[in-house]
Order: structure tokens, then sequence, then C-alpha cells
């Protein structure tokens, strides 16, 4: 069986964004990833945090599911996906130039973001993109 590759996500981008990677100690006081997840992002919601595992948003490098109850020490890295904040749309949108079967072309505004980062994420291009009407 091969190493799964530990820098690539299991997960498929959500929204234009990537899922996020945490490396978990194999050994601890923590017994189970989930209670090490807490400790760890005490300042963040707790039940947040419950509800990603309860909603198979947190997966092992593999793509495995990892419960609540998943022990400490059975995945050295797990993946997930960040709560993003509601966001006000931009006031412009990109349009696509042209479409074949192999190329499209989109005029894309100066400003609009084509990555994410604060305060902008939902309104990228490379969000928008991601999805093209049509497509």
């Amino acid at each position: 069986m091969s190493q799964p590759n530990l820098r690539r996500s299991p997960l498929p981008v959500r929204n234009g964004v990537n899922a996020t990677r945490l490396r978990i100690p194999l050994s601890g006081p923590w017994p189970t990833v989930h209670a090490y997840v807490l400790e760890k992002f005490g300042h963040l919601d707790a039940a947040g945090i419950t509800a990603r595992f309860d909603a198979g948003e947190v997966v092992d490098a593999e793509g495995t599911l990892l419960t609540s109850t998943a022990p400490l020490g059975s995945a050295e890295f797990i993946w997930y996906y960040r709560s993003l904040p509601a966001e006000d749309p931009l006031p412009v949108t990109e349009s696509i130039i042209h479409e074949d079967d192999d190329l499209l072309v989109v005029d894309k505004p100066h400003f609009l973001p084509t990555t994410p980062a604060l305060p902008v994420r939902a309104g990228i291009a490379a969000g928008a993109s991601a999805q093209p009407p049509g497509l």
C-alpha cells in the first residue's frame, strides 16, 4: 500500500477555499483527536468544532472520516474545513470572454482577488471560476 500524500488534501476545494491541515500529536494527555483539537482551539466555539466532527468534515490524510471518539494516535494529520464568515457580495463579477472544449477565457476586474485572503474569501475569482455557470 502506498503512503498518502500528507501535503495534498483528501477533501475537495469548497467555495474556492482548500481544507486546512493540522498535525496531531501521536501521544499525549488527550484521550481522543477531538479532545486535542478542543484544547488547541479552546478560543473557538467547542460546539462548532464538535459539529465538524459529527458532520464528517474532519478526515485523516487518507480521507477516512474521524469521529469525536477517534483515539489520539489514530491520525498524525487531519484535514478539516474552516468556518468562513458571511461576506458582502462584491459589486462586480468576472465575465466569460471565450469558451470552448479546451479553453475558458475570463475577464477579471483588476480589484477582484484571485486567491483567498482576509477580509474577502467568497468573492474570489478562483472560487467563482471553479464553478462557472453552464459548465
